[in-house]
């Protein structure tokens, strides 16, 4: 019973699959050009300059004042605004602050203030200064009104220190804004890269506002929406499933694989086969610190070693790692003094550092991420463990003038005395 129901979910996931490339090869997309070239949140050099040029009736998108009527309806919400006069982009107040948008009217001085993310703090006194300017600016026609809008993703407040009383309206990304692209997207849908640009912006809005549907449904997102009980219970089984598994991999690789693949390694290599290596995987390697791949000599009171930093045998690494209690490392660094400059370093360990590739990459610090490595090119990963200790030794010879065996003959005679 319970293998066909596999078949039977595994085959809608093929089907979905499938379905979900011949959507790609269709044309089907989330591609954004505006994206691409500017982050979507960045507020001067996407939001900010975007929604000016469709406000000016001066732009060359030759639609005079369409979009800014739109705008004076459904997001300003004036119903006596009058006759444009000017609309201005980053306008500076009597102070040298600036205000992100300013529009006057016959009946209006209107100013608003712009937050593109949830992180940027209002500036002090930064409403309330641009009601005094703009009163300042009305004084010279009392028959003005001045209008304050805090424009934010969702509709926040602003600060009490930004607006010391003043009275100014809410307007957001998430309501009014996407209204006004919508509005205005209806306007001009026969002209087609208008129509783009509005589109594209939208869907910037939209997924600012985290409002944003993919035109590709998430596998995630399907197996949502075709949830029963048995697609429960099978995902409960392959996850289980799933964690034993990839428990299971890294444990038979350290365990069963990685030391005998080592030792023919060191046994072939003309460099360290003149005297017998000790290789061998020990301690729980689902605990960490405690297992742990060792490579010395008889005798070596500190050894190097492979471990793991975190539980799940993740964020491999590897370290000259003292094998008895009683050494004190600080002995040893006084004895070759360039130890002391050795970064990073522990009290149990001389030295260690991440695995790294060719270009000084940490890998392997999310093993998990190797795990069709681990399986299917084991040798590729034990060769890679094999040239970093060689390196590593070549390194500390050179760097300190003293071989491992020499390190470890002085902890012995240190050990003596």
């Amino acid at each position: 019973m319970i293998e066909n129901q596999y078949q039977t979910f595994f085959s809608k996931i093929n089907n979905f699959l499938l379905d979900i490339e011949h959507k790609k090869l269709r044309g089907i997309n989330d591609y954004n050009m505006l994206s691409i070239v500017r982050n979507k949140y960045e507020e001067v050099g996407l939001h900010s300059q975007l929604i000016f040029s469709l406000l000016n009736p001066q732009e060359k998108h030759n639609q005079n004042d369409l979009f800014l009527k739109i705008f004076i309806k459904e997001v300003l919400k004036l119903e006596d605004f009058g006759d444009v006069i000017s609309v201005k982009r980053e306008d500076l107040t009597y102070s040298n602050r600036r205000i992100d948008f300013t529009i006057e009217s016959s009946n209006y001085n209107i100013g608003i203030e712009m937050k593109t993310n949830h992180y940027t703090e209002d500036q002090p006194s930064q409403i309330s200064h641009y009601e005094e300017e703009l009163l300042r600016r009305s004084n010279q026609d009392t028959s003005k009104k001045v209008k304050i809008y805090y424009l934010t993703l969702n509709g926040k407040n602003a600060s009490k220190e930004s607006s010391n009383g003043s009275e100014y309206t809410k307007i957001s990304f998430h309501d009014e804004m996407i209204i006004w692209i919508n509005k205005c997207m209806d306007e001009v849908s026969n002209i087609t890269n208008l129509s783009i640009l509005l589109s594209q912006y939208k869907d910037i809005i939209e997924q600012i506002t985290n409002q944003y549907e993919s035109k590709l449904m998430t596998l995630r997102e399907y197996l949502k929406k075709d949830a029963n009980e048995n697609t429960f219970e099978i995902l409960e089984i392959l996850t289980k499933d799933f964690w034993m598994q990839r428990k299971k991999i890294k444990e038979d690789f350290f365990k069963n694989v990685l030391a005998k693949k080592l030792i023919q390694l060191f046994n072939n290599d003309a460099d360290l086969n003149e005297e017998p290596w000790i290789i061998q995987v020990v301690g729980n390697l689902n605990n960490s610190y405690d297992g742990r791949l060792e490579i010395f000599k008889s005798g070596w009171k500190v050894k190097f070693v492979a471990r793991f930093e975190k539980k799940d045998m993740n964020s491999f690494y590897w370290a000259f790692l003292k094998d008895d209690g009683d050494i004190n490392l600080e002995n040893i660094r006084n004895l070759f003094p360039k130890l002391k400059n050795v970064k990073p370093q522990t009290k149990t360990s001389l030295q260690w550092d991440y695995f790294r590739d060719d270009k000084n990459n940490i890998i392997y610090k999310n093993l998990d991420n190797h795990l069709v490595e681990l399986d299917l090119k084991a040798d590729k990963v034990i060769n890679h463990i094999f040239l970093t200790f060689k390196k590593v030794k070549t390194d500390f010879e050179q760097i300190h003038k003293a071989s491992f065996d020499n390190v470890n003959l002085k902890i012995k005679e240190t050990l003596k005395v």
